[in-house]
C-alpha cells in the first residue's frame, strides 16, 4: 500500500502571502484617500462655480448680492442629517451637510465650501479682493495636509501664499 503525497501550503508560505497583501494594502489605501478626496473637491468646485454662477446671476437682476440662500436659484445638495428626519441646518448662512460639508453665504460678499470636514476650503469672493484671495476662486488646505494639497493642485490651482491663521493653510488661485 502506498500513501499518497498530499501537498499543502506552509504556515511561512502563507505568512508571506499574507504579508504581500498587507504591503499592497498599505501602498493602495492612501493613494485611494486621495482619490476620493480629490474626486469630492472636484465635485464641491463644479457646484461652487454654479452658486457664483446663480450669485452673478442675482447681482445682475437686481443690482445688489443675495442675502441668503433662499435668494438664489440653485439647489443645494440636502442630505439628512440626524437619524430621526432632521434636515440640514440654515442658519447664519450656512447649510450643513450630513457628509461633513459646509456652504456658506456671507453678505459681505463670500461664497464658501468646506469639503471634508474642512480639509478643504473653496471660496469665491464676489466683491473685488487684492492680494492672497484675489481672483475668482480659491481653495485652501492646511500646509501639512499633503492629500487636501494635491486635491487643490489637482483643481489646477496655483500655489498664492499661506494664510497665517491656525493652522496655517496654503492659498491657491482657480480658474
Amino acid at each position: 500500500m502506498s500513501i499518497k503525497n498530499k501537498k499543502a501550503f506552509t504556515l511561512i508560505e502563507m505568512l508571506v502571502v499574507v504579508l504581500i497583501i498587507a504591503i499592497i494594502a498599505a501602498i493602495a489605501l492612501p493613494q485611494y484617500q486621495v482619490a476620493v478626496l480629490k474626486s469630492r473637491t472636484a465635485g464641491a468646485f463644479t457646484h461652487m462655480k454654479t452658486i457664483r454662477s446663480a450669485v452673478d446671476t442675482y447681482y445682475l437682476i437686481n443690482d445688489k448680492y443675495p442675502y441668503s440662500w433662499l435668494d438664489l436659484d440653485v439647489e443645494i445638495p440636502y442630505e439628512i442629517i440626524t437619524d430621526d428626519g432632521g434636515e440640514n441646518t440654515k442658519e447664519n448662512g450656512k447649510i450643513i451637510l450630513k457628509n461633513g460639508d459646509v456652504y456658506t453665504l456671507d453678505i459681505d460678499g463670500y461664497i464658501g465650501l468646506y469639503v471634508a470636514g474642512g480639509r478643504v476650503w473653496l471660496s469665491s469672493w464676489f466683491t473685488p479682493q487684492t492680494g492672497l484671495f484675489s481672483g475668482k476662486y480659491q481653495c485652501r488646505a492646511e500646509t501639512t495636509d499633503s492629500a487636501a494639497n494635491k486635491a487643490c493642485l489637482a483643481l489646477d490651482g496655483v500655489f498664492s501664499g499661506i494664510q497665517n491663521i491656525t493652522p496655517p493653510r496654503n492659498v491657491y488661485a482657480l480658474n
